[in-house]
């Protein structure tokens, strides 16, 4: 009994929880020039590599001067950009 408890501890140990665009932010992203454009100067990449973020909805596109392009383009706030998404759980 006692190795299972120290087992299920580790296990949530491992589980984290980190922010990622939510499915509108990454529409606005992929439809609005302006601001995918503006987003990527921010982070300062190529075409490849944004394309590539907004591929794999990279925690990169969570960065403050990402979120202040989209915050600015679009009148949304964090919380309608943003969702939680939970990382390292075993499948």
């Amino acid at each position: 009994m006692e190795f299972h408890c120290i087992f299920v501890l580790r296990l949530r140990s491992n589980i984290q929880k980190c922010m990622k665009l939510n499915v509108t932010a990454l529409s606005i992203l992929r439809g609005n020039k302006d601001i995918w454009t503006a987003a990527m100067k921010a982070l300062g990449v190529q075409k490849d590599t944004m394309y590539k973020y907004i591929r794999d909805n990279s925690q990169l596109l969570t960065k403050a001067a990402v979120l202040k392009v989209l915050r600015e383009g679009t009148g949304l706030t964090d919380s309608e950009l943003l969702e939680d998404e939970t990382v390292g759980a075993i499948k």
